[in-house]
């Protein structure tokens, strides 16, 4: 992660729970700092996805398409915002929705299994 980044993101999660050294390690290596172009998707409907974003910088918009083709607008995101996992995904990791960029975003990603193991290993 880039050093201003790797700031906000501690930033970000320390304003929540403040973590162990051990913790910030296990964190920083399954945390990856990705970056999607104006108009390109995030994920599409239908599409499995076990990831869980936190959107560090940029716009994206969720929708999903209507029996006629209309494209309906559901959701906004902006930086510093988690896109919530239960809005936009089946409990069997299937999207309900397509989330696109509206503009550059950059994001973090966690893997859902590894994130759901550092979030336990936490709490110990």
């Amino acid at each position: 992660m880039s050093d201003t980044l790797n700031l906000e993101f501690k930033k970000h999660i320390d304003s929540i729970v403040l973590l162990s050294s051990e913790a910030w390690v296990e964190l920083e290596n399954i945390v990856h700092l990705k970056e999607i172009k104006k108009e390109d998707f995030l994920v599409k409907e239908a599409a499995l996805t076990m990831d869980e974003v936190f959107l560090a910088r940029g716009i994206l918009r969720g929708f999903y398409r209507s029996y006629d083709g209309e494209e309906i607008n559901v959701a906004f995101y902006t930086g510093n915002n988690v896109l919530p996992p239960h809005y936009f995904r089946t409990k069997d990791r299937i999207s309900e929705l397509n989330i696109q960029a509206l503009s550059d975003v950059t994001y973090w990603n966690f893997l859902r299994n590894s994130s759901q193991h550092c979030v336990t290993s936490t709490k110990a």
